[in-house]
């Protein structure tokens, strides 16, 4: 849910953003064998994408259980208000890093699990049925871009990674999966550890 350090994301709200939706994992990969999943992509660039690499190794590059999936037909997109309401004053809890979306359309997190390393700040945009944010460390020289995008078929929603913060191409066909939304949980859980570990 993208994602940032790099940051991307996945979420919450009406009877399917509620949590009426089913969990699912992704895993990729990459030139070194092991890509970030997108519950990683909320990291900055460099100094993430190492962290990133070394936990996908420590935890498994093969975690393949819970596919991704084609988006089946007949899926209509969500509206902009509903994906600021899977984002808006919640925090998206990544497995390497916590991003906190404040409804004013600026991000704060921290990265590296179980104990974090640094942190991270940007701004989120929606536009039609995609988030967008732009992250960035102290370290990095320019923001990372991650996007999902956010689809309804029943009570279920469906993202897709849209934008990767390196440059690779989505699979727009084969690349859809459920989980996103449970990613997102209300209210702030980052400022205390951003502000103790020195975020500005």
């Amino acid at each position: 849910m993208g994602h940032a350090p790099l940051v991307q994301s996945q979420h919450s709200a009406s009877p399917a953003l509620r949590g009426e939706v089913q969990t699912g994992g992704h895993s990729t990969r990459s030139r070194d064998g092991a890509r970030p999943r997108r519950s990683d992509m909320h990291f900055p660039s460099t100094s993430i994408r190492a962290v990133i690499s070394i936990s996908a190794v420590i935890l498994g590059a093969t975690t393949v259980a819970a596919m991704a999936v084609k988006l089946p037909k007949g899926a209509t997109p969500l509206s902009a208000d509903e994906v600021r309401l899977i984002y808006s004053g919640k925090t998206g809890v990544y497995r390497g890093a916590d991003t906190y979306y404040d409804p004013n359309g600026t991000t704060r997190g921290v990265f590296g699990k179980p104990k974090a390393v640094g942190t991270f700040k940007g701004t989120w945009t929606v536009k039609g049925n995609e988030l967008c944010e732009y992250n960035k460390s102290k370290t990095d020289t320019k923001a990372s871009t991650n996007c999902n995008a956010f689809w309804r078929v029943g009570n279920k929603i469906y993202a897709l990674w849209s934008v990767h913060f390196d440059g690779s191409k989505p699979d727009k066909v084969n690349d859809y999966w459920v989980g996103e939304v449970k990613q997102h949980k209300k209210g702030d859980l980052v400022s205390k550890k951003y502000a103790a570990m020195g975020g500005e």
